[in-house]
């Protein structure tokens, strides 16, 4: 019973924050909005037209604002595998997998981020400078202290995930 009741919060949970996510695409929503736990922001990319895999990058979202980085890892790996272009699912992916202590495939995912929309470098870096990890300008140029920063943000502590066995399903 207790199981039950469990898995009812977290799946209640999960909803209010799809929908919050599912609202805050469509709205446009930046940065700010994944402020209120770990912060993963919401980046629109160029494949965005792929209702699926908007769909599942709002699953990744809203598991990761949960805490439950391994199902968003799943979620956004699924969205890739139908719009492999779109920057911000590796974006969002690299932060799930630091929060998870995996720094080698946040760095990795980083880069492919960046590589695939040159953009991407300029959002970085506003985003690292409001956690405190990078003090330069905010100018767009992938250089040292750009990668200073994300170096030292992948390598920082983590917020504690929860155990993904608690998802509902």
């Amino acid at each position: 019973m207790a199981d039950t009741r469990a898995s009812l919060t977290v799946g209640r949970r999960l909803a209010t924050a799809l929908l919050g996510a599912g609202f805050a695409m469509a709205a446009g929503a930046g940065p700010a909005l994944a402020q209120s736990h770990a912060p993963i922001p919401v980046w629109q990319g160029a494949e965005a037209n792929n209702a699926a895999a908007i769909a599942l990058h709002n699953q990744g979202y809203a598991y990761a604002r949960l805490g439950y980085y391994r199902p968003a890892i799943d979620a956004y790996n699924q969205a890739l595998a139908l719009a492999p272009g779109w920057a911000s699912l590796y974006a969002n992916r690299a932060m799930a997998y630091r929060q998870l202590g995996e720094s080698a495939k946040a760095l990795s995912d980083v880069q492919r981020s960046i590589e695939l929309d040159r953009d991407m470098v300029r959002k970085w870096q506003e985003w690292l400078a409001r956690l405190g990890f990078y003090h330069g300008a905010i100018d767009g140029l992938h250089g040292p202290l750009t990668e200073q920063a994300i170096a030292a943000w992948a390598g920082a502590p983590q917020v504690p995930a929860r155990p993904a066995t608690a998802v509902a399903q």
